[in-house]
């Protein structure tokens, strides 16, 4: 039997110890290799509010982001997480949207 394992680090841990703002695409970058090593099945990279505040707070690309770590971990999936009904924002999307 052998067990899989997903990373949260940059998706969770994010949102979690550091107010929903913490890293940037920089801090991200600095442990990629590492997490490429690693072997994890997948990385937790994204959720929908991780867009939003990429443009909001950090005044980055979040599409940029997203090239700069496929590019650092080129064999490990990259997972986006996005709840029912809110899509990249904070307001509920319209139905027509989702």
């Amino acid at each position: 039997m052998t067990i899989d394992l997903v990373d949260t680090t940059v998706r969770d841990g994010n949102q979690s110890n550091w107010g929903a703002t913490g890293l940037d695409t920089g801090m991200m970058l600095q442990i990629a290799p590492v997490m490429e090593r690693v072997g994890f099945h997948a990385i937790d990279f994204l959720a929908s509010t991780h867009m939003g505040v990429a443009v909001r707070f950090k005044k980055e690309d979040p599409w940029e982001r997203l090239r700069l770590m496929r590019a650092a971990c080129p064999t490990t999936p990259l997972q986006f997480l996005t709840t029912g009904m809110r899509f990249i924002s904070w307001e509920i999307a319209s139905e027509e949207l989702m």
